[in-house]
């Protein structure tokens, strides 16, 4: 459980700068790569909420082997990938560093 609680804290001090750098590209990068970082931003805020569920579920439980936790959040993390590789590649674009 401490294992659990030190990741907790990790992902939730993680989010400010993610969500300040999303807004940063909102404010500043081109259409594509800021439609794509809000995209992204969606699709990591829904894994993050599937964490917290996953978490508080754990907690409760006293242990992490919980399947229908464990399979909404692995469908988070396999829902942020596309969202992923599209930011990076608008960004790369955006860059001029296609090769």
């Amino acid at each position: 459980m401490d294992q659990w609680e030190a990741e907790a804290v990790e992902a939730h001090a993680a989010w400010a700068p993610f969500s300040s750098a999303v807004a940063a590209v909102a404010l500043v990068g081109p259409g594509s790569v800021s439609d794509a970082a809000e995209d992204l931003r969606s699709a990591m805020y829904a894994l993050d909420q599937a964490a917290v569920a996953w978490h508080e579920a754990a907690c409760v439980a006293g242990r992490g082997n919980l399947a229908e936790f464990d399979e909404k959040y692995m469908e988070a993390v396999a829902a942020k990938r596309e969202p992923g590789r599209v930011f990076q590649q608008a960004a790369r674009k955006a860059l001029n560093a296609e090769a």
